[in-house]
Order: structure tokens, then sequence, then C-alpha cells
């Protein structure tokens, strides 16, 4: 199946890190059969609560260790998580068999790297792992391509960014409407959205919201993070939530929810709200919007969070 992008970067990145340490990897397609001849076969695809295929639980081969990056599907009201009505129905019957199979499967692991400690709450409680095999590792943030100065000059006075592929969980139908809340105090602030292209529709043309689409190479992202005044993101479910470190190591002040691990992987250093509650979206985008000691203020603790978060401190932890 295709991995999400954020699954890419996180391969990319630890196994890069890990080569560097001096761990040696052998890829394969998941329809064949693993090689022979490693020490353990790893499994990065597990978002989504997502257990592992059956051929990597074939006779013979190596143990098997899992990367986990969360369980919204199985944990989330499914209206949380699935746009339709038909979805909504069908994910009762997908989230019993997801249930069953962890069930018959969980022995059969090794070891899961959670992504976060919030992950790993959620790997005890859904998939039956005992404790002591479950290891947090959080990701690491790309330093050269996220840092304070990727664009020179001054931001765009009351604009917010938000990044994300639109599902329900993302929550952006709570950030458009507390950004027109805020518009009614400052006429001027916009919201900048970077979506797919088939979501476009359902907010291009709204007053005070600019939608881009298409992929944007880091250097844009990492653009579009330090050009807003505040990156927005009260997501309903994060595994770990990596754009909230990215838009801090750009130096941009961040919003984001006190639910799942977003708090987790902020820290201190974000305004986090009840991300159910538009109007307390609303009251923080404008208190970004009044209060310039507050964004400095939170400019300084992001770059000071984002920095404890590095790709070769991830691989010295799955070592």
């Amino acid at each position: 199946p295709s991995i999400p992008t954020s699954c890419v970067v996180y391969l990319a990145r630890v196994t890069e890190a890990m080569a560097a340490q001096g761990t040696e990897f052998v890829r394969f397609d998941g329809t064949t059969t693993p090689p022979h001849g490693c020490d353990l076969l790893w499994d990065i695809r597990s978002g989504g609560g997502n257990p592992p295929p059956d051929t990597l639980f074939v006779g013979g081969l190596p143990p098997l260790v899992v990367t986990i990056h969360g369980f919204a599907p199985l944990t989330l009201p499914s209206r949380e998580y699935h746009r339709t009505w038909r979805e909504r129905f069908e994910s009762i019957g997908h989230v019993q068999r997801q249930h069953r199979r962890w069930e018959a499967v969980h022995s059969r692991i090794r070891a899961v790297i959670a992504v976060s400690a919030f992950t790993r709450s959620e790997c005890l409680a859904h998939a039956g792992i005992s404790a002591e095999r479950v290891h947090v590792c959080h990701h690491g943030v790309d330093a050269d391509a996220f840092h304070q100065g990727v664009v020179p000059g001054d931001r765009d006075a009351g604009t917010f960014s938000h990044i994300s592929n639109d599902e329900p969980r993302t929550n952006l139908p709570r950030v458009v409407s507390a950004s027109a809340h805020v518009r009614r105090k400052h006429p001027n602030a916009r919201l900048v959205l970077k979506l797919p292209a088939d979501s476009a529709g359902r907010y291009r043309g709204l007053p005070g919201v600019d939608v881009v689409t298409g992929h944007l190479p880091t250097d844009e992202l990492a653009a579009m993070y330090a050009r807003a005044t505040a990156f927005v993101f009260p997501s309903l479910y994060e595994g770990f939530g990596m754009p909230i470190l990215e838009a801090m190591a750009a130096g941009c002040p961040v919003l984001t929810s006190t639910v799942s691990a977003c708090p987790e992987v902020a820290g201190e250093a974000a305004l986090c709200v009840d991300p159910r509650s538009v109007p307390d979206i609303a009251t923080a985008m404008s208190r970004l919007l009044d209060d310039a000691e507050l964004r400095q203020r939170l400019t300084r603790a992001g770059l000071n969070q984002s920095a404890a978060f590095t790709w070769k401190a991830c691989a010295m932890a799955h070592k």
C-alpha cells in the first residue's frame, strides 16, 4: 500500500542516521518473501492501527519489529475520522476486524517502536502488546531544511498557515470557522491552507482564505512556515505531529491542541487549546495577532523545543 508522506520522511531520515551508526538495511516491497540472512525484520508502515501483513509472519524469518504511528481509525469517533455516512458505517466492521487481527498477531511481534508516549499508550490499550515490548522513539526534525532565517525579512503580517491532508481528524472546518471569528476584529487576517488538490474546492473562495495545492518542495514548505505570523494545527489526533516541530524549527509560533501527541511534542512552547472549541481556537489566534511579546516568546521556546528532537537521537533510541 501507499505510504503517507510522514512515514516516507521518517524512513528516509532514521535509516540515514542509523546507517551512519553502522546499521545495514536490505529493503523489500512487502509483496514478496522477506530476505533471509537479516538479524531483524522491520515494518515501518503501521499507521492507522494497521497490523503487519501476513508475509512478515512466515516461519523461519528473523524476529519482527514494528513502528506504530497511531490508531486514529480505531480510537476516534467515526465522525471525526470518516467524512461520509457510508464510510462511518463500514468502519464498524473494519475496527472489529483490526482488533481481531491484532489479537491474533501481537504475541508474534518482538518489539514495537512507538513514535510518542501517547502512541505507546494506544499500543497497550488497542494492540494488546505488553508494555516491556513497546519503546518510545520520537521523530526528529530536519534542521538543515527547517530553521530560523529560511526566509529573510519580515513575516506576512496577520497570516496564519495550516498544513494537512484535510482528513476530518485534522479539524480544518473548525480552523476556518475560527479564522472567520478572528476577521471580525482583524479584517485583514488571512488563513493560508496547504491541502490536497481534491480538497481545495471546499475552501477556495472563502473570505480571508488562500489555498495552496500540489507538491511543495521542502524549501517551499519551510518558507510557508517561516512567513506566517503563526501556524495553526489544532488536530483531533496525531500519533506524533511532525508539522508542529517543523514550524517551530522555522521560527514560527505554534497553536496546537491539548489532545493526542500534540501537547507531548509541543511541550511548553506552543499555545494548546481544546480542538473541539471554535471559540478557544479563535481566542488563541487573536492573542497571537495582538501580542507581539507572546509571539516572540513562543518563537524562542519553539526553537529550543524543536532542537531537542533530532534524527540522530531518534536513531540512537531505535538501536
